[in-house]
């Protein structure tokens, strides 16, 4: 497995993390890299908190399938089942 570098790409008071290779795809979405979170040990937002497009974003990072129609709602409650999740079994 091949190992992708990340960045942090800035959007209004949203901060996420994504692979190097599709940073243009976000910069088409007026994000912009940055150099990452203010204060990394800052709780994170709530994702209730976040637009549809910084969940979208969110699930893409940890791999999540969702339906082409996934509303906010949807997406919100497959990335807290996957925070659930986290850490239940040894995937290495």
């Amino acid at each position: 497995m091949a190992i992708c570098e990340t960045v942090f790409m800035k959007k209004e008071s949203a901060v996420i993390k994504v692979d190097a290779d599709k940073v243009d795809f976000y910069k088409a979405d007026d994000w912009k890299v940055c150099d990452g979170p203010a204060d990394p040990d800052a709780a994170p937002a709530p994702l209730s908190s976040k637009n549809k497009a910084e969940l979208l974003a969110l699930a893409e990072e940890k791999g999540l399938e969702l339906p082409s129609n996934a509303t906010k709602a949807d997406i919100i409650a497959a990335l807290e089942g996957d925070a659930d999740t986290e850490g239940d079994a040894d995937t290495e």
